[in-house]
């Protein structure tokens, strides 16, 4: 969980001016949602790679849709969550966790740009016969006798399209699964690697505004309300905080 419910991202002090609070809750639900799209994306490779131990031919096709679909959402994510950290009043924009996360995440932003304007870049897919959605390859790891290097390919496979397969070489791997890497639009960037950076700025950011809010009260979030309708025009209402 890269957010815990002790988080101070999740504890905002009442008495915080609206414009700190706004961009820090734009930035807890981009790194929640990074982290939810993350550990699905996970779930999902896994249980494709052992569709692949198990030769089995007919892989859940919902597990190979999820699978870009968190893709692309983490690129999304990240992408929002770039424009929001560098506009934070109070956010040290040179703190090293920030300065790795930036360099990081170089590439984010033309991969986003390719999968907000398909329509426009469509003539670069087609020139270059490259998958629309683009591919993404993994490490997968269960003891320390084997390793299995995974692909999966969006879309109609083109004959004369060839696709990178990881060599876990020389790399230090996470088990069970990891080096995430989503290939799109010519563009390569490992979602672990990404991942792993944000974790770091994560506590980093929690690190500063736990000093900055301590002894603060703290204001509620997230809230829920249900409403039990009823014909005769009775209304029950549980508010959930």
């Amino acid at each position: 969980m890269l957010i815990s419910d002790e988080s101070p991202l999740r504890r905002l002090p009442s008495v915080l001016n609206r414009e700190q609070t706004f961009f820090l809750d734009g930035i807890r639900y981009c790194l929640e949602i990074i982290d939810l799209s993350y550990e699905r994306l996970q779930t999902n490779l896994l249980s494709i790679t052992n569709s692949f131990i198990k030769k089995d031919s007919q892989h859940n096709y919902l597990n190979f849709i999820s699978a870009f679909q968190d893709a692309w959402s983490f690129i999304d994510s990240v992408y929002r969550l770039q424009g929001l950290l560098k506009h934070c009043p109070g956010i040290k924009q040179k703190a090293p966790g920030m300065i790795l996360f930036y360099k990081e995440t170089i590439t984010v932003e033309d991969l986003r740009h390719i999968f907000q304007h398909l329509n426009t870049e469509m003539t670069k897919f087609i020139q270059k016969e490259l998958p629309v959605f683009g591919v993404i390859t993994w490490l997968s790891m269960f003891n320390l006798d084997s390793c299995h290097s995974c692909v999966i390919v969006a879309g109609t496979l083109i004959q004369k399209t060839s696709h990178y397969i990881l060599n876990p070489a020389g790399k230090k791997i996470s088990p069970p699964v990891d080096h995430i890497t989503l290939t799109a639009g010519g563009y390569t960037i490992n979602l672990s690697s990404v991942f792993n950076k944000i974790s770091k700025l994560t506590r980093s950011i929690e690190e500063q505004l736990r000093e900055k809010f301590k002894d603060l009260p703290t204001a509620g979030a997230d809230l829920s309300i249900c409403l039990e309708l009823k014909p005769n025009g009775e209304v029950k209402g549980q508010n959930i905080p």
